[in-house]
């Protein structure tokens, strides 16, 4: 293996630090939820949309590609070989738009195929360092979503009772991605061809609709998100979800309200879309913050061609995910397999996370240690 391909015993060390904190938190964190999962699912039952309702949720995501974009590269590092430019420029709504672009090879050579990075909540554009480590041979981008990073406005949470403003963030957060697109489709250094995307948690939520909306995107992997807002917001135990339940409660007039406030930016509405490219979901069986309800819906809604992973975790990934998503990102966009094919690589989960992926007997003991609510739930079969 080239040295520069070689993870440093930092890297390693905190990567696992990383990994034991998500699987801690989410493991175990207490219920708050004000209803049943059964009423939850029955007051926010949601159908993907077509024709011209779905047309009419696309044009959130439409702006005017003739806006001067004003690329500005304010900064470049090298880390190892792979050169790191910081940029910024301008979108839709007056935004000005920060984000870092990864090139191997010091940014000396190309085109490389191109992975779109969109970070979990809370997270910022520099989390690409790290994931960018295990996928040499690829060119990475990141964004601040909105309200976060260098886009950060105090007081202000994405996630709220103020469901206008999310959408607004989250079709920004779109739209923002896509001008990205637009500039690196100009660089001689990036095959455009060949792109893919790797979303965490609510970078998967958004990977999915950017996927759905916008067919520059080859192949897509979707790790522990989810769909349908109304039910994530009844059941979910990050933060904001907890206090907005604390604050207006839940009930089926919420339900009704958020969904359809929050119905253009439903990946319930995209998912699908993003048929006949490639997807793969990778979730956790025990998972607080995303349910497993709304997960399951996701999934369900996409098209094929699919691939599907429940591991025995939280809210959370084990480094297998970041294998599986390699190999799967590896297949289509490293190798002349038509793009279109249902052909899916081969990817499978140890012995040891498909038996507590099984319902026997252990893992219902596991599931009663880490689940203590009512809402404790199987993936579907």
């Amino acid at each position: 293996m080239n040295s520069s391909c070689k993870l440093s015993k930092s890297t390693i060390v905190f990567a696992s630090l990383l990994f034991f904190l998500l699987f801690t938190t989410s493991v175990f964190a207490r219920s708050s939820a004000a209803i049943s999962l059964e009423t939850a699912i029955a007051i926010t039952e949601i159908t993907p949309a077509a024709g011209e309702q779905l047309e009419s949720y696309r044009a959130y995501y439409d702006y005017d590609k003739g806006q001067p974009l004003n690329f500005e590269v304010y900064e470049e590092d090298l880390r190892g070989n792979m050169l790191i430019r910081k940029f910024r420029f301008d979108s839709r709504d007056s935004e000005r738009v920060p984000g870092w672009l990864i090139l191997p090879d010091e940014g000396k050579g190309g085109p490389w195929p191109l992975i779109v990075s969109l970070h979990p909540y809370g997270g910022n554009k520099s989390n690409v360092d790290l994931l960018s480590r295990f996928f040499p041979g690829y060119a990475f981008v990141a964004l601040d979503a909105q309200y976060h990073g260098d886009r950060k406005v105090d007081g202000v949470d994405i996630y709220s009772e103020n469901f206008t403003r999310s959408r607004a963030a989250v079709v920004q957060t779109i739209v923002d991605y896509r001008r990205a697109l637009d500039y690196l489709e100009t660089l001689d250094c990036i095959d455009s061809s060949r792109t893919g995307l790797i979303g965490i948690s609510m970078g998967s939520i958004m990977g999915s609709i950017l996927a759905g909306v916008d067919d520059r995107i080859d192949a897509s992997v979707l790790i522990i998100g989810g769909g349908n807002w109304a039910l994530l917001g009844a059941l979910t135990e990050i933060g904001p979800g907890v206090a907005m339940r604390e604050r207006i409660g839940f009930d089926e007039v919420i339900a009704e309200t958020c969904n359809r406030e929050l119905a253009p930016c439903d990946p319930m509405h995209w998912v699908g879309q993003i048929s006949p490219r490639p997807v793969q979901f990778w979730n956790g069986k025990f998972d607080n913050i995303v349910p497993v309800p709304c997960s399951e819906q996701y999934i369900k809604a996409a098209g094929e061609p699919k691939q599907s992973f429940w591991q025995p975790i939280g809210h959370f990934f084990l480094p297998n995910t970041i294998v599986g998503g390699k190999r799967f990102l590896d297949h289509y966009l490293k190798s002349d397999i038509d793009l279109l094919s249902p052909t899916l690589p081969e990817v499978e989960l140890p012995a040891w996370q498909r038996f507590l992926a099984e319902p026997p007997a252990f893992a219902d003991i596991l599931r009663g240690i880490t689940r203590r609510d009512d809402h404790a739930h199987q993936p579907a079969n």
